[in-house]
């Protein structure tokens, strides 16, 4: 997909250097852990996947999850015992963790920095796990067909659409057919996990500005601003970053802005009953409890069949 057709268009590198992803994901480890804990969780695909930092954290869980489960706590018992490490390869035979971005250089950007960057050190380790991670550049317009066109089988047990990547679609046509999609391609018992803001507007006028982040690389410092307008059919979200020199001087700004698709509670429940979905629970930040339109700032969404 060219960078022209994308509704949102960041620099990968930049992207996740205004991410404090050691933060986000220690927050909502506990919450997706607890998901697949309470189910047969084999089969994941991830659509809009970004930098790819919840796949990694997604078969960290299935790998901490198959030990877990088989009562094994000490790394000497994972290395040595070899009905264990029989039992892990078998166990390794049937997942599959699949990442799904329309933008081909976030896609690159996770193999070569996040997922790619993992050093091989046992027969039993982490990384036999993210070897099963498999990472392709698409959407929803063309999810069926590259599953198709790389003999991956549909049906997951878990779908996931996060940091906004339902709303990012832009219309309310394009977020109704990616539910359908979605519901097609989730297994009878499995569940889907959508994460978006809320959209309430005054919410959505209350954070209008988030506060600014200020990271620092190399010799060069950047600051990350976040602007959002409420807009009944699509909200606009604008992206700035100032990058500077040593000496405090502006050498760079970039602008980005995107439309994100509007979707207030009531809308999103119509939608996504519409789209076949039986059961649909609404939880707030964390995913800790039942989802607040007054207070919280965002949502997860679990659906199922």
């Amino acid at each position: 997909m060219k960078k022209k057709d994308l509704n949102f268009n960041y620099d990968p590198e930049l992207y996740d250097l205004q991410v404090n992803w050691q933060t986000r994901l220690s927050k909502e480890k506990e919450f997706f852990k607890n998901i697949f804990l309470k189910r047969d969780i084999k089969t994941i695909i991830d659509i809009g996947c970004g930098t790819a930092h919840h796949l990694k954290l997604f078969a960290e869980i299935l790998y901490d999850k198959f030990f877990l489960l088989n009562n094994v706590l000490s790394e000497c018992e994972k290395i040595n015992n070899d009905k264990i490490k029989k039992n892990f390869l078998d166990y390794l035979s049937n997942i599959k963790i699949i990442g799904i971005d329309p933008s081909q250089e976030a896609i690159t950007y996770a193999k070569e920095k996040v997922i790619g960057n993992i050093l091989s050190y046992e027969d039993v380790s982490y990384d036999k796990i993210y070897n099963k991670i498999i990472l392709k550049v698409g959407s929803f317009e063309n999810l069926e067909s590259i599953l198709l066109k790389n003999s991956i089988n549909t049906g997951f047990d878990l779908i996931t659409c996060l940091g906004n990547t339902l709303p990012i679609l832009g219309t309310r046509r394009k977020v109704k057919i990616a539910l359908k999609t979605i519901r097609k391609l989730l297994n009878k018992a499995g569940v889907a996990i959508l994460q978006f803001l809320n959209f309430e507007p005054k919410i959505i006028e209350k954070e209008r500005f988030y506060k600014p982040k200020i990271v620092k690389k190399d010799d060069a410092k950047y600051i990350f601003l976040k602007h959002f307008e409420y807009g009944k059919l699509k909200t606009r979200v604008d992206f700035l970053i100032i990058q500077m020199d040593r000496n405090d001087d502006v050498v760079n700004f970039y602008n980005n802005s995107s439309f994100l698709c509007t979707l207030r509670k009531n809308l999103f429940l119509k939608m996504a009953y519409n789209s076949g979905f039986k059961n649909v629970r609404l939880l707030g930040v964390g995913g800790d409890r039942d989802f607040n339109k007054n207070t919280d700032l965002s949502l997860f969404a679990l659906l199922e069949r």
